[in-house]
Formats: structure tokens, sequence, C-alpha cells
């Protein structure tokens, strides 16, 4: 190599040396205070806070703007399954097991019906046609079975069904159908039963109530016709003063009196108003009355009573239909102001009526649900008034409370509430019912209301017993008085010295208790 090429190599080769050696000397950072260090954090962590901020802000925009888009266009909510066969698993899911009931009063009995009628024990009336649902269930369940046999099956007819209610799991269904055969070689109609059910899937928590949240404030107004009966009154007022307590919300009596120009009528009018006017001066009762000289009309009473209230003018009034035979709590009260929404809500409840001699005690033995009597009515003026009110044509005892209630029910705008209530009972008191004044069919609701009401079948059986045994007994005496009669020489004489028979009354009891026993099997 020639000593040129070397130098330049050496050259070369000191240049890279010291170029190495620039790159990777260790580095040494420049000497900074602690004060300076915390500025710098805090000026770090405000810009990332400033950030975060902006970042929250712009989601908040955001999910404002899907609600709203949520909001007005209607939520794609997968539509309900519906059960059939196909899905055997889904149903099984949220049924529960089948009860197993540990006594006689635990078992659950089923109902029978065909294409026509309900076979029903628990019923007031035990045969009755298909109405209403009845008769859009038993389409219904009669299609599913159908379906259920195949398109192969050739109905011959339907024959008979029976049907149970289940709270827990549903609607139970035994459905016996009469087929034709396919095949000509059998001539013999084929008997398939179905049992399916119609499950109670999940309690549903339904839409909120449309009673106003002062709905239990309001003021009733109770509307009563009356024509004397003053004794009864006195003992309807001491129960309507014990169903107030203290700082509960008023009560306002409206009493439409019905008089002529006697003065029987004056004297229990006045009567009447004297005892209204204690209430109201010594309990702080308020009422108002008014007089109507004509012959007694429930309709035209009540009609009346709504027209006073009506006239006082202010908001919608709860009125409160009721006569001078019930007698009612605070619950029944409360109940009446929850069950009748203006525009929306009509009430009738089903009143526990006492039978003759029993006491106000809500049970079996004392007595019954009243479930035809229709009278007593919880409404708001205005509904009342569009519905016509009560018919002014209908005199003398019942009929207008049917009138009025079919018309509530066809006219279909206010749901009818139609419920049991233990807080309002009917006392019981002699009906007199006079075939001369009353219509026809007055008449015969008469008659009826009178046997409902006397008493229990054990009751009636102890009276007819009773009644049969005092009548032989005196039959007896009779034919032995006239057996007597016929001494020749001194008629009459055997017949006065012949000693009275003695009566046995606890013998009576003893067989008349037997007797009604007898009449209840």
């Amino acid at each position: 190599m020639r000593p040129k090429g070397l130098l330049m190599w050496a050259v070369a080769a000191a240049c890279s040396v010291v170029l190495v050696l620039l790159l990777f000397r260790p580095h040494q950072a420049p000497k900074i205070s602690h004060s300076e260090i915390r500025e710098q954090d805090f000026v770090k962590l405000s810009s990332e806070n400033k950030a975060l901020k902006s970042q929250i802000e712009s989601l908040e925009t955001m999910l404002l703007a899907a609600k709203k888009s949520l909001a007005a266009e209607p939520a794609n909510e997968p539509e309900p399954k519906h059960v059939g066969a196909e899905q055997p698993c889904d149903v099984e899911k949220h049924i529960h097991k089948k009860f197993h009931p540990q006594g006689f009063r635990e078992v659950l009995d089923w109902e029978a019906f065909d294409s026509a009628h309900v076979f029903s024990w628990k019923r007031t009336w035990q045969v009755m046609g298909h109405i209403g649902n009845s008769r859009l269930e038993l389409q219904q369940v009669v299609q599913q079975g159908l379906q259920q046999l195949g398109p192969a099956a050739h109905l011959y007819k339907w024959q008979h069904g029976n049907v149970r209610v289940d709270q827990l799991r549903g609607v139970e269904y035994y459905l016996d159908y009469v087929l034709r055969t396919p095949t000509p070689n059998s001539s013999l109609p084929l008997f398939r039963r179905i049992s399916f059910l119609r499950p109670i899937m999940q309690v549903l928590v339904q839409e909120a109530d449309p009673a106003p949240a002062n709905a239990m404030d309001e003021t009733v107004y109770l509307i009563l016709p009356l024509s004397g009966r003053t004794t009864m009154f006195r003992s309807f007022m001491k129960g309507v003063l014990a169903a107030i307590p203290k700082h509960s919300p008023p009560v306002h009596i409206v009493v439409v009196y019905f008089a002529e120009d006697t003065a029987v009528d004056e004297t229990s009018r006045a009567a009447v108003e004297q005892l209204l006017e204690f209430y109201q001066h010594n309990h702080g009762l308020g009422f108002t009355i008014k007089v109507l000289m004509q012959p007694f009309s429930r309709g035209v009473g009540l009609e009346a009573g709504a027209l006073i209230v009506d006239s006082r003018g202010g908001h919608d009034p709860l009125l409160f239909f009721c006569d001078v035979d019930m007698k009612f709590n605070f619950d029944f009260l409360q109940r009446c102001r929850a069950n009748a929404v203006a525009g929306h809500r009509i009430y009738f409840p089903i009143v526990f009526s006492l039978y003759r001699n029993k006491p106000n005690v809500v049970a079996a033995p004392n007595g019954a649900w009243r479930n035809y009597g229709l009278g007593m009515v919880c409404v708001y003026q205005s509904d009342f008034k569009n519905l016509g009110g009560f018919s002014k044509t209908i005199t003398g005892w019942g009929r207008e409370d049917v009138d009025f209630y079919e018309r509530v029910v066809k006219q279909g705008t206010l749901e009818v509430v139609r419920a049991v209530d233990d807080g309002i009972q009917h006392i019981f008191h002699d009906k007199l019912c006079d075939e001369g004044t009353l219509t026809e069919d007055q008449f015969k609701d008469c008659i009826g209301s009178m046997a409902d009401w006397e008493g229990t079948k054990v009751d009636l059986g102890k009276s007819i017993a009773t009644y049969r045994l005092q009548i032989g007994r005196l039959e007896a005496q009779i034919k032995e008085l006239q057996g007597q009669a016929v001494v020749p020489g001194v008629p009459g004489a055997a017949a006065a010295a012949a000693p009275a028979p003695v009566v046995d009354q606890q013998s009576d009891q003893k067989e008349a208790e037997a007797g009604g026993k007898n009449l209840q099997r």
C-alpha cells in the first residue's frame, strides 16, 4: 500500500472512531428544580382534565340524542310467543307443578260445559248459557283442540268439556271429541280426549291507575231516598257516624224525603230533620234535605239528590247512592273513592245481606252475598249525567237499578267494577210486597228477595218443621174435640170437660231441628 493511501485510511478510521464516541456517549439531562417539576405536572394534568371534560360533554350530547330518538320511534319489541305444541319446553319453564291437595276443601273442582251450557254447583245459576267471554273462550279452546288433532281428523261432533282454574298454573281443560274414522272398514266413531292448559306465564303490572293523586280525599255525597222508617233511619245515622273517624275525608248526607199531606208524614219528616240537625251540631256532619210531596220512587229520589249536589257548583262531586237499610264502614268509603274514577270507572259493590236475627258479621251462617243487587253505586256526577241518570217512570220497589246498570254496560264508555265488598251490609227487615201497587216483575222480585234473605236452608227447615208440628197438634185437638162433642144428651159437655193436651216445647224444638236438617239434605 502506498504511503498516501495509508494516510488517508488512517484519517478515515480516526474520524469514524470520533463519530462513534460522539454518538454513543452517555446522555446527561439538564438539571431542573423541584418547583419546575411540580409546575410541569400541574400543566399536564390540567390539559388531560380539560380533554376528559370535553369527551364527557360529547358523550352526554350523544346519549341525549339517542334518548330522543328512542322516544320518537316505537320500540321494536319481540312478539310474545304463542303457546302451542311446537314449543312445550318454553311453556314448561313458566308453569308451576301441580298442586296436591291435603284435604277435602283444597280439591279444585271441575265445571262441565257443552256447546250451549255451563254446569256448576258453585254458581248461583247452576245451569247457564255461554255469554260474553265464556262464549269467546269456548270457540278458542275447541278450535285449538281441533288443531291438536291434526288435519287428518274428521270431526263428527264436539261432545263435552271440563274446565277449572288453578291460580298458579292457569286454566285447565278436558275436551272430548267424537271423530269419523277415515277408513271405510270402520263404522264406529272414535272418541278422543285432549287435555291442555292455558298457562299463567308471569305476573304483569298493568298501566298506571287513572285515579288522581287526591282521589282518597274526595268528599262523598251520600244520596238517600226516604219515606217514613224513622227508627231505621236513626240506626242508619249511628252507622254513618261510626264509619267516619276523626280527621277523615268528609261525608255529606243528602236526604230526599217523600211525603204526602198527612199528619203522620209531617211528624216523620220533622223527626228526620231534627236527627240530621243533631248530628250536624254535635258531630259536624253536613246534610241537605229535600221534601217531595208525592208517592215514594227510589229512582226519582236519587235523581233529585244528584241534582241538589250538582247545583252547588265547583268541581265534579263523587256520589254514593245508598238505602236506609245499609250499614258500611270507613274501608268501604275508601274503596268507593278508589274504584270510582271520573271518565273511567263506576263502582257497583256486591253487598253482604244478613238473614233474620243474625249478627252483623260477614260469615256464611249469617247471610250471603247479594249478587243481583245493583242499587248501591259510587259514581261521579259528570258520568251520571252522561249516562242519563235513573229512570223517572219506575215507581215503587226495585227495577230502577237494573235499568241503570244495563245502560252503563251497553254504553261501554266506563269500566264497571263489580266486586264483593265486606265493608257494606244489608240489614234484614220485613218486606211488604203489595201485588196491587207493584208491577208483575216488581212483585216477583220482591217475593224472591223475601225468600232469599229469610234465612239459611237449615233455618227455613226448622221453621217449616215447627209449623207442621203445630198444625198436626192442632188438627189432633180438633179431631179429639169433635169426637167428644157427640156425647148423647149433653152436647159439648165432654168437649168442655176434656183437658187440653200438653205441648212439649222441648220435643217440638228437637223435632224441628231434625226436620230442618232433613230438608237441607
